[in-house]
């Protein structure tokens, strides 16, 4: 399709008054080129046309919090450029930007260049939810930003973010999802998980849905050599201090049960080992429970089952038991000799 009667039918599709034939002539555009992605048999010309539409649609369901295109023309020439800039412009620059804000966040992710970002910037009061190209899902909470890699289709998934989002990951072997949050990484294949990075606040949070998460510092390295972090869980989270620059693992404050009802309700406590307990509990929220089998399997205990927080499961078992228990590194450690 030629680029000026695309662009004129992005705009139309954008802006709702395209008519009934010419939205659907868009989605069954964009269907096939995505079809046609997956056998690997696009052009350059035709992924950026391909990229071009994903933006538009992905705007156009958004209904508030609008993105600001940003494109690296530097392959097509210098007219084409001026062009497409020109109506890039007039068409998709909206005012609900600051550009000195902008580009101040983009470049202090030095591992995603700023002319490589497409921005979704959420200034509405409500949480937006919205799919990406690879069927990830993002939920950006009010005042958030999101800067999605031009590239993002290729090799590595990369996303920038300033605020609060929540991710749930396509899974893909081969093509890590990163998010980049100032000064941590946060790298997965396939999860669910939540970021906050404000600015000006002294933490950065990771903290795990399902599945399994790296949370890295970096300090300017490419996402391929990335080493001081942590590897964190469900009911786990990483908290990364700025002042430290060290990332710490912790459980979150009130941890999930992870396993379904059926699961729980074949669980019974009548008589049983407090070691056994243990270990129950364990996987009933997918905690580390740390004690000493010898000492902890000579208690016994009879007790029900029930969702309660596991804090308050811990507490009643150690002060049956006569022992006490830390937290650290994301797991509980149980201290104690024997049972009163």
């Amino acid at each position: 399709m030629p680029e000026r009667e695309m662009r004129e039918l992005l705009e139309k599709y954008l802006n709702g008054s395209a008519t009934p034939e010419e939205v659907g002539r868009v989605d069954r555009w964009y269907e096939a080129m995505r079809n046609k992605e997956a056998s690997a048999d696009l052009t350059d010309d035709e992924r950026r046309e391909l990229r071009d539409i994903y933006w538009a649609r992905l705007r156009k369901g958004m209904n508030g919090g609008r993105p600001k295109q940003r494109y690296l023309w530097g392959r097509i020439s210098a007219v084409a450029a001026a062009f497409i800039g020109a109506i890039a412009v007039a068409y998709f620059i909206l005012p609900i930007f600051n550009s000195s804000t902008e580009s101040q966040l983009v470049r202090s992710n030095s591992l995603l260049p700023e002319s490589e970002v497409n921005i979704i910037d959420n200034t509405t009061q409500a949480v937006r939810h919205f799919s990406l190209s690879d069927g990830s899902t993002v939920s950006l909470h009010p005042g958030s930003r999101l800067g999605i890699a031009n590239d993002f289709d290729q090799d590595a998934r990369r996303v920038t973010l300033s605020g609060r989002a929540s991710f749930k990951v396509a899974r893909d072997e081969l093509r890590p999802f990163y998010v980049i949050a100032d000064e941590v990484v946060t790298k997965v294949l396939g999860t669910s998980f939540t970021v906050v990075a404000y600015p000006g606040q002294g933490e950065i949070t990771v903290e795990v849905s399902s599945g399994a998460v790296g949370v890295y510092a970096h300090q300017g390295v490419t996402v391929d050599d990335l080493t001081d972090g942590v590897i964190i869980k469900s009911n786990q989270q990483a908290v990364y201090s700025r002042m430290d620059k060290k990332v710490s693992r912790m459980l979150i404050k009130e941890p999930k049960v992870v396993i379904s009802e059926k699961e729980i309700n074949r669980i019974r406590f009548d008589g049983t080992a407090v070691s056994e307990i243990f270990r129950a509990l364990e996987k009933m929220y997918g905690v580390e429970i740390v004690f000493d089998e010898a000492v902890f399997s000579e208690c016994s205990m009879t007790t029900s089952v029930s969702r309660n927080d596991l804090f308050e499961k811990i507490d009643v078992i150690c002060e049956i038991t006569g022992a006490r228990y830390t937290v650290e590194d994301g797991r509980i450690l149980i201290h104690g000799t024997g049972c009163n």
